[in-house]
């Protein structure tokens, strides 16, 4: 009685995971169900730890939706048990930031005048700087600070960025602010 519970409580494709004969024990399969379970967190865990990672400004249109996103991702690593503090937050928002003239420019201005020291006070910089540059380009505040272009071999390209791909050199995209 207490298998049948157990088994109509689960999805029915994972429920046929758990049909042998050897999960007649209820305590047997309740053993094999929290197994499971916890290797499916571990990867769980394994991929939102890439997402950080893989977490780039030049992804979203502006730095508060890609703030949001780091925030969202970093939020999503306490169901592995997984607290990132200040320290790594700091490392994860440096670098992921685009890595170009200005914005090294910015990250080592905050280095040298000691802001890069908290968080609060790097992510109070982020819009001011985002305001500036959106100002020297000629975008209006709504417009994405960031093209992204497939190109030849499914790359993608920022504006201003020159990459190679497959040997063959591709062209930079140029805002117009349209």
């Amino acid at each position: 009685m207490a298998n049948g519970t157990i088994c109509a409580h689960l999805e029915p494709s994972i429920r046929s995971r758990y049909k042998d004969d050897k999960f007649d024990d209820p305590q047997v399969l309740w053993e094999a169900i929290q197994t499971d379970f916890e290797k499916v967190i571990e990867l769980e865990c394994r991929f939102e730890m890439a997402k950080l990672t893989d977490c780039k400004l030049e992804q979203y249109p502006s730095i508060s939706k890609w703030i949001t996103a780091l925030e969202k991702n970093i939020n999503d690593l306490a169901i592995c048990n997984i607290t990132i503090d200040d320290a790594w937050r700091k490392i994860y928002i440096l670098s992921n930031l685009p890595n170009n003239k200005e914005w090294r420019n910015f990250v080592r201005t905050l280095e040298l005048t000691k802001k890069a020291d908290m968080v609060a006070i790097i992510t109070s910089h982020l819009p001011s700087f985002e305001a500036t540059l959106r100002r020297a380009k000629g975008l209006s505040p709504d417009a994405k600070l960031f093209l992204k272009k497939m190109g030849r071999g499914g790359t993608s390209k920022g504006n201003g960025s020159k990459s190679e791909s497959r040997g063959q050199k591709s062209q930079s995209i140029v805002c117009h602010g349209c």
